[in-house]
């Protein structure tokens, strides 16, 4: 997750340059899926959790726009519809599948380290490395409930909230 959102903010940085970023490159695939930027060409890439061996695939999703909302005239209209507005969202890399029991076990080793932060109650985010978003584990739902498939490291994660 964090990776994701380094690269998507790699990508509207002036300073990026091709071939420095996983998965951006400066000549165009000739097969293959891509998304061209005035940075290069997004390209589909594989890359480890740091730290480990576990890998992950990325694919690049196009950029574009949209009209977010719904009109005062539609039937069946909630207030909480509008007013519409027009997003605009730049192309980033998205993970190629759903999160495997592997990686998010991963990602589950920082619960208690997130935890000693919050019992603490240190102010991590000060005004020098203040960022919009960061996102933390949380225990899962129901540990022993895996429904029919189980945990076994290479299934999709579930019963848990990011």
């Amino acid at each position: 997750m964090r990776l994701f959102v380094f690269m998507t903010c790699l990508i509207g940085s002036s300073s990026v340059i091709a071939n420095d970023v996983p998965g951006l490159t400066k000549t165009r695939p000739t097969q293959g899926r891509f998304v061209e930027t005035e940075k290069g060409f997004m390209v589909p890439y594989t890359a480890k959790i740091p730290g480990t061996e576990i890998p992950f695939d990325m694919i690049p999703v196009p950029g574009g726009e949209f009209l977010l909302g719904s009109p005062e005239i539609e039937p069946g209209r909630n207030a909480d519809e509008g007013p519409q507005i027009r997003v605009s969202v730049r192309p980033f890399w998205m993970a190629r599948n759903e999160i495997r029991w592997e990686e998010y076990r991963e990602y589950m080793s920082l619960y208690n380290a997130f935890r000693k932060f919050e019992w603490a109650k240190i102010r991590v985010v000060k005004d020098e490395n203040q960022i919009d978003a960061i996102t933390a584990p949380t225990q899962l739902y129901e540990e022993n409930h895996v429904y029919e498939f189980g945990n076994d490291p290479q299934m999709p994660a579930v019963t848990m909230t990011l």
